[in-house]
């Protein structure tokens, strides 16, 4: 049986929809531009979950362009990433040589894609956002932010994943100092489900975790739960998100990024672009690249095709509604809306 193979995808930056000039909240000073390395495993890299991030940061009323690239592999624990060699250890010293080759063939896709479906807009643009996200990180980038995915069995004790997490830290403000750290909280169906139980039990341990490392939580199983009751057949659990279902995790995302709301955003394009490289590698390594073995859960009807999902304006004020809710309880629930300094990690007690 061949051996797990590493997933290399990197998102894109330019969003293709604008913004409804929504209320500015007490946004931190950020960057105009920012490098944000995401780690995880396929929940982030499913529905091109870190390009809605970037989506959603370009049509604020002040934009920020996000550069997103990933460091992830399907059912990959923290453990995995802190093995030396470690896609993720290479991409947080700046050597993303895998992610560029794959972006490489994964804009000439999209290029064929474009063509194939009578030069199709939208499909062509991710291309030249391809482009772009390589120009710009050309050489060894330094991250801004590194957005962290544990796996659900990393969450299961509080103070094994600090240990985790602080390791991770120590990389980081190695190779970029004065990098933030932010951790997404999602929970997956087979450690016990997305219940309310779960979630909040879940919830104290993301808790001990920021006031002990330091580092930002984005609430997103929080405001799954939120959504999920409203709305039950927005699948946020289970293997892998439908695609409300990223676009929930990126809106939380988004919202502990910015501490604003998404509220008014008009961000509403959302692809899944997993099935391409069914289509064009046949799940083998091309040119050297190792491309990821088709997980089970794909429906082998939709291989080589890009859906998308174009959400109506209830659905997307269903999820940045509660996005925004969900960010509030997390706050008042830590006590605190952000941690004053997440580039460094806290030093151990003696």
């Amino acid at each position: 049986m061949r051996l797990l193979i590493t997933l290399l995808l990197a998102g894109a930056l330019v969003g293709i929809v604008h913004a409804a000039d929504p209320t500015p909240m007490d946004t931190p000073v950020v960057k105009t531009d920012l490098n944000v390395l995401f780690i995880g495993n396929s929940m982030t890299w499913w529905n091109h979950m870190p390009r809605l991030v970037a989506d959603l940061a370009i049509a604020m009323d002040q934009p920020v362009r996000v550069f997103p690239i990933m460091a992830v592999s399907p059912g990959m624990t923290l453990d995995g990433h802190l093995k030396e060699g470690s896609l993720a250890r290479r991409a947080i010293a700046g050597d993303i040589a895998t992610q560029r080759a794959y972006l490489t063939k994964e804009m000439e896709w999209y290029q064929k894609e474009a063509e194939a479906h009578g030069k199709d807009a939208a499909i062509a643009q991710n291309a030249a956002r391809i482009a772009e996200l390589l120009r710009v990180t050309d050489g060894k980038p330094k991250w801004d932010v590194v957005i962290i995915e544990p796996w659900g069995s990393d969450t299961a004790d509080a103070k094994i994943l600090s240990k985790k997490i602080r390791l991770l830290q120590e990389m980081i403000a190695v190779s970029s100092p004065g990098a933030r750290v932010l951790i997404y909280m999602v929970e997956q169906e087979k450690i016990g489900g997305n219940t309310d139980e779960v979630i909040r039990r879940r919830m104290s341990v993301y808790r001990e975790l920021a006031a002990t490392n330091a580092v930002q939580v984005a609430p997103a199983a929080l405001t799954c739960l939120l959504i999920n009751t409203e709305r039950p057949n927005i699948k946020v659990g289970g293997v892998h998100p439908d695609q409300l279902g990223s676009y929930a995790i990126a809106c939380s995302v988004f919202t502990t990024l910015f501490d604003r709301s998404p509220v008014g955003l008009t961000v509403v394009r959302v692809e899944s672009h997993q099935y391409l490289w069914g289509k064009y590698s046949d799940g083998k390594p091309i040119d050297g690249i190792d491309f990821p073995a088709q997980p089970a859960s794909f429906d082998a009807s939709k291989k080589g095709s890009i859906s998308v999902k174009v959400l109506k304006d209830d659905e997307r004020s269903l999820i940045q509604t509660n996005t925004w809710k969900a960010w509030q309880e997390w706050k008042t629930l830590s006590s605190a809306t952000a941690p004053a300094d997440t580039s460094q990690p806290p030093k151990q007690k003696e």
